[in-house]
């Protein structure tokens, strides 16, 4: 999908863990880990950065949730709410939309199609 190549190239500046920054393969690996074992730390984590203008591993965490087998799944929301891409969209909104084109481009294909 189209969606992928731009998660390909993604700057890779925020990593789940440092084994992740070792090269593309064990962060993709690394983030699906921590999607699924960690998810409520995963989401404090990303709400944090976001906070401080980090919009990065959001759109790895959204691409995971909807362009992969989870198609939208989410796990232990009990303990942290899910991270919808609206809440995303307007943490870059409110950062003065200083996210990279391709952050951008993931979170407003997930916006535009409703999810």
């Amino acid at each position: 999908s189209s969606e992928f190549k731009i998660v390909c190239l993604l700057e890779n500046k925020d990593f789940i863990n440092d084994h992740g920054s070792s090269n593309y393969s064990e962060d993709f690996a690394t983030a699906i880990n921590a999607y699924v074992l960690d998810a409520s730390n995963l989401r404090s984590k990303i709400r944090s950065q976001l906070t401080a203008g980090k919009f990065e591993l959001a759109a790895k965490y959204l691409f995971i949730k909807y362009f992969t087998p989870f198609k939208g799944k989410e796990f232990y929301t009990d303990v942290n709410p899910p991270l919808r891409a609206k809440e995303v969209a307007d943490a870059i909104a409110r950062a003065g939309n200083n996210a990279s084109p391709q952050v951008m481009a993931i979170v407003n294909s997930i916006v535009s199609s409703g999810k």
